[in-house]
């Protein structure tokens, strides 16, 4: 039973190991480069100058190409950057439905009390009519003033989005010209 569970093993473990293909660069008669998988396709006055290469697929967490921590570092940091940003834009949302129920709650109120504007027959009954449009119309002031509150974290997120994308792309390195 033992000996079965460690061929097991060994075969995950030797699935799991990283694939790695081998390509050839040569040029063409018109002399653009090419590349190729298979040698055979590769002309064969050029096949003994065709440059092979070796290409593997790494694991994402590997240290990058050039091995540095601190660029490791700099990438788990953007990372989280990100993660937070995308947290915050979550949040926002959640925040935009609450206060988008909120209005259509007010809106109602203020239809219903719209409905009964004219039919108040008695002094009470206008009093209470006044109160309640005096009640609406503070909520509607503390609904705007959230509004405007939640307009300026937006403009903030916004803000911070754009300074993060200008970033990422300042790190964008263009790719070298070929190689003849």
């Amino acid at each position: 039973m033992c000996l079965k569970q460690c061929w097991v093993i060994l075969f995950c473990v030797a699935l799991a190991a990283p694939a790695a293909a081998q390509f050839y660069k040569y040029k063409d008669r018109e002399g653009n480069v090419r590349f190729t998988d298979d040698l055979s396709q590769v002309p064969e006055s050029q096949q003994s100058g065709a440059t092979s290469y070796e290409q593997s697929e790494s694991r994402p967490e590997e240290l990058p190409a050039s091995g540095k921590p601190e660029e490791s570092k700099d990438a788990v940091a953007k990372t989280q950057e990100e993660a937070k940003l995308k947290q915050d834009w979550l949040a926002l949302e959640e925040k935009k439905k609450q206060l988008d129920t909120e209005r259509k709650a007010l809106m109602d109120r203020r239809a219903a009390l719209e409905k009964t504007k004219n039919i108040r027959k008695t002094r009470t009954q206008e009093f209470a009519y006044n109160k309640e449009v005096t009640k609406l119309n503070d909520e509607l002031l503390a609904f705007e003033k959230r509004m405007n509150e939640f307009n300026a974290e937006v403009e903030s997120n916004n803000q911070r989005i754009k300074e993060a994308e200008k970033n990422r792309l300042e790190q964008i390195k263009p790719a070298p010209p070929p190689v003849d």
